[in-house]
């Protein structure tokens, strides 16, 4: 597999529809070293990287429970052991000490959960479509977008 040296894009602009040329070697994108992955820094930018990856996409989840007003009751960066936590809003946070995945939970099957088993705002009760949006990540896409394009 090799990554053409150019490449022309077609842009559409308000005034006008024009082609551009936009390197679309490794080399060219800022930052980007194909040096040894031996060295012990690349490990840690590539576990860096990895962990914002994580933390984009397991914020799609949250965000969009969170903005449908559904229950989240924790939402979690790594495995163990826990290095911190904190509450707010009757979700948890908390941050584990190896950051290669995550995950949102919700209330509704926590039999220590206070919150009543009929009620509306539980995932488990919701309409179709609000748990394929929390699911699928729509959030998280746009999230993405806007990170991806931001960058540029």
């Amino acid at each position: 597999f090799r990554i053409a040296s150019k490449a022309q894009i077609p842009l559409l602009n308000s005034h006008s529809f024009f082609l551009c040329n936009i390197d679309l070697r490794p080399s060219a994108i800022a930052g980007l070293s194909l040096g040894s992955l031996e060295e012990p820094q690349s490990a840690l930018e590539a576990v860096a990287v990895l962990a914002t990856i994580i933390i984009v996409h397991e914020s799609g989840h949250f965000l969009a429970a969170y903005l449908q007003g559904i229950h989240v009751s924790i939402f979690v960066v790594g495995f163990n052991p826990m290095l911190a936590k904190f509450n707010a809003k009757n979700v948890e946070f908390s941050i584990r000490a190896f950051p290669l995945s995550g995950f949102v939970g919700f209330p509704d099957n926590d039999p220590e959960s206070d919150i009543l088993v009929d009620d509306k705002h539980l995932l488990k009760n919701r309409p179709i479509m609000d748990r394929v949006l929390i699911i699928s990540e729509f959030v998280e896409g746009l999230c993405s977008r806007d990170i991806i394009l931001s960058v540029n």
